[in-house]
This record gives C-alpha cells, sequence and structure tokens, in this order.
C-alpha cells in the first residue's frame, strides 16, 4: 500500500512540473507570438489566430516531454484563457474603437466588433486549449 501510494504522488508531482515547464514555454511563445502579431499587423496584415497557437503550441509541447501520452485539461484551460486575454489585448493595441481607444471601452464593447472578429478570438482560444493539451 504504501509504494503505491508513493507510485501515486511521484506522478502528481511530474505532472504539477510538467504542468509548470508548460506555462513557462506558453508565456515565452505569447510573447513570441504577440512580437510577430504586432509586427504583422504594422504591415497590414491580420495574425488574429496567432497568439492562441503560439501560447497552445509550445506548452503542450513542453507539457508533453515528461508525460507522454497524457491530456493536459488544467494546462489546456490556463492557455485557453491566456490565449482569448492576449487575442483582446492585442486587438486593442493595434485596432482600437475610433470612440474611445481605451481598454476599458474595449472590453465593454467587445460584442460590437464584427462577427468574423469575434469567431477569430474564440478560434485563438480554442487552438491555445487544442493545442495546449499536448496534442
Amino acid at each position: 500500500m504504501g509504494q503505491n501510494q508513493s507510485a501515486v504522488q511521484g506522478n502528481g508531482r511530474k505532472l504539477l512540473v510538467s504542468t509548470c515547464y508548460g506555462i513557462l514555454a506558453g508565456a515565452i511563445g505569447g510573447t513570441l507570438g504577440a512580437l510577430i502579431y504586432n509586427y504583422a499587423a504594422s504591415y497590414g496584415l491580420d495574425m488574429q489566430v496567432l497568439p492562441g497557437a503560439a501560447i497552445g503550441l509550445p506548452a503542450g509541447i513542453a507539457a508533453s516531454r515528461n508525460t507522454p501520452g497524457r491530456k493536459h485539461l488544467v494546462l489546456a484551460s490556463i492557455c485557453a484563457v491566456s490565449a482569448f486575454c492576449l487575442s483582446v489585448y492585442l486587438e486593442w493595441a493595434n485596432f482600437p474603437f475610433v470612440a474611445d481607444d481605451s481598454l476599458g471601452y474595449f472590453v465593454a464593447h467587445l460584442l460590437d466588433l464584427s462577427p468574423m472578429r469575434l469567431v477569430l478570438l474564440a478560434l485563438s482560444a480554442g487552438l491555445g486549449f487544442w493545442f495546449g493539451m499536448g496534442r
């Protein structure tokens, strides 16, 4: 019984460590994704789904290295929320509303964006979740 409990604790520790690696990799990927998004936006290109993929892909790869074959739902959820928040921030930073360019106004009127923009925001979060699971 003691040996089995030790194995469960070892797996929990492995999962925690791999999740921490995933969060760190996702933060680095999100930073690089934001830089690429801003660079592309300065040339008129729109890469709205890039932040989600840039967060989820490295996070999922880093987490899967320590626990292969395991789906990381907690990490995927963290990646999805982070991807959505980063996508909203980047949308505001590059394409603010004309009436008021504050972030609070942008968030309050988020549903005033075009339907395609909203779909792309959701797709970015979905990619963050999908890749963040360790696929």
